[in-house]
């Protein structure tokens, strides 16, 4: 799950539903009908968990990815491996971010499934 896979990565069809997961002592989940869960972290700079929606800045020659299970926007430059996170992470407002847009005055809009919004943020340089 590298950034490099953000056009053609595969995804699993199967996901477990949080509200159905039941904490193990070893640090799995198992759910209601016996299948275990065993989930890996993928949040460094260069990785992304379940990718959504993208949006390409031809001005700054950068990507937009809603990195959503990792509850942030990934800033990716064009032929960079590592992005930086623009919108969210650790201390966020973000929930599961499913698609970004840029404004032509450089403002970033994130549709937050997880909240039921969509957020303005201001232009973001540099």
């Amino acid at each position: 799950r590298r950034c490099a896979e953000v056009a053609g990565g595969a995804f699993g069809r199967c996901r477990a539903d949080p509200r159905d997961l039941h904490l193990m002592s070893d640090g799995r989940f198992r759910d209601s009908s016996g299948v275990v869960w065993a989930f890996q972290q993928f949040d460094a700079p260069d990785q992304l968990n379940q990718p959504r929606g993208l949006c390409f800045d031809p001005v700054d020659a950068v990507i937009y990815v809603a990195d959503s299970a990792n509850c942030r926007v990934q800033r990716f430059r064009v032929g960079d491996r590592e992005g930086e996170t623009v919108v969210g992470g650790p201390s966020t407002k973000l929930v599961c971010p499913q698609a970004v847009a840029l404004a032509c005055d450089g403002a970033l809009f994130v549709s937050d499934s997880g909240t039921d919004r969509v957020l303005r943020f201001p232009p973001i340089f540099g």
